[in-house]
């Protein structure tokens, strides 16, 4: 067994802990006039020179002469009627508190300008801050997005560019340690051999069973799948393959997804086999009693999804992944592709009633 080579393993592994560590390195000017310069460009009317590393702290309780509103990740406080509010998130399916972004922006005075969400891209809530928010205060969602919005990997990248982690170390290591746990995507890269063995039909079995691409294409199709970053119901290092199927259930109540939904993705051979679809996602009922009446449903909210009937697996209720269609992609990463497309699909599935 090896361990990880970083001196945050095991110290940095949640969001309370990413928080902490991120609001001590703020002691380090460089961070920090990085990280204010993103937050000025936001549209935040803050002087730089009058921000040190006293002004931030964490896991602040908000409580004004009414009542409690809340407790802040970090709070930037210049001085008594001058702060800012930063609420993190570091999975993109973690939810939301039912007061949130509303007890801030009322501990605020409803100054929009002064509360900061920093998120991982493609967090799952976006769209549920922005409603909450605009109820609340008639604030746009387009405002919202644009100004009080930060993106770790906008962070990160700044980082990298400004080359602050090859001048301190402990920068480098948090660098390392939020990339490999939480937004590092490996690039997988499809051969034009890999991408013509997709299509197996035209292809010869013993030509299949000799050609060293093969084992080579399977790897590949399983980095891409494993390197989806949602919430699933079992670790991923645990789960082996199976001789017909090969990939991951949806932890459904991390996504608000009705009971009687299922949403799995990953190989279905089968569906390989005959429909030349290497990777799927797959929309089932938790029971199949009225499995007829749960597709045609299925297939009314999501017109792509397709039907496969087998004898030997019954009806398959499936959405294809592109997977030729993207490997000419080079601009976007598979793992976060599939990602995007299975979460198009959970929102699509979302406060849905299947039966009723």
């Amino acid at each position: 067994m090896t361990r990880n080579n970083n001196i945050f393993h095991n110290l940095v592994k949640n969001e309370t802990s990413v928080t902490e560590l991120f609001c001590n390195l703020m002691r380090f000017k460089p961070l920090r006039v990085l990280f204010l310069n993103i937050v000025k460009e936001k549209g935040a009317d803050i002087d730089l020179e009058k921000i040190d590393y006293d002004c931030f702290e964490t896991e602040v309780v908000l409580q004004d002469d009414e009542k409690k509103r809340g407790r802040a990740d970090i709070i930037i406080e210049i001085d008594e009627n001058n702060k800012y509010i930063f609420e993190i998130k570091i999975e993109r399916w973690c939810g939301l508190t039912e007061s949130q972004p509303v007890s801030y922006l009322d501990y605020l005075n409803r100054d929009d300008k002064r509360l900061f969400f920093i998120l991982p891209e493609g967090y799952y809530n976006i769209s549920e801050i922005c409603k909450r928010w605009n109820s609340h205060n008639s604030y746009s969602f387009e405002n919202i997005k644009q100004n009080n919005i930060i993106y770790w990997e906008q962070i990160i990248k700044r980082i990298k560019d400004a080359e602050l982690d090859k001048l301190n170390p402990f920068i480098k290591e948090f660098v390392e340690i939020m990339d490999e746990n939480w937004f590092y995507y490996e690039d997988i890269v499809f051969t034009q051999e890999e991408i013509r063995l997709l299509d197996s039909k035209n292809l010869e079995e013993y030509h299949l069973m000799t050609n060293s691409n093969v084992p080579k294409l399977m790897n590949k199709i399983f980095k891409v799948i494993e390197g989806v970053n949602l919430a699933c119901n079992s670790k991923k290092e645990s789960v082996e393959q199976n001789s017909d199927y090969y990939g991951y259930w949806i932890k459904k109540s991390s996504y608000g997804l009705d009971d009687d939904i299922e949403v799995w993705f990953g190989v279905q051979y089968i569906v390989w086999e005959k429909r030349d679809c290497p990777i799927v996602i797959e929309v089932l009922p938790s029971s199949e009693e009225n499995n007829k009446k749960f597709i045609e449903k299925v297939q009314s909210i999501i017109p792509e999804a397709r039907l496969y009937e087998d004898e030997d697996f019954g009806e398959i209720c499936y959405i294809p992944f592109d997977l030729k269609k993207h490997t000419g992609d080079t601009e976007e990463n598979l793992s976060k592709r599939l990602e995007e497309e299975i979460m198009n699909v959970v929102e699509k599935l979302k406060d849905v009633k299947v039966f009723s």
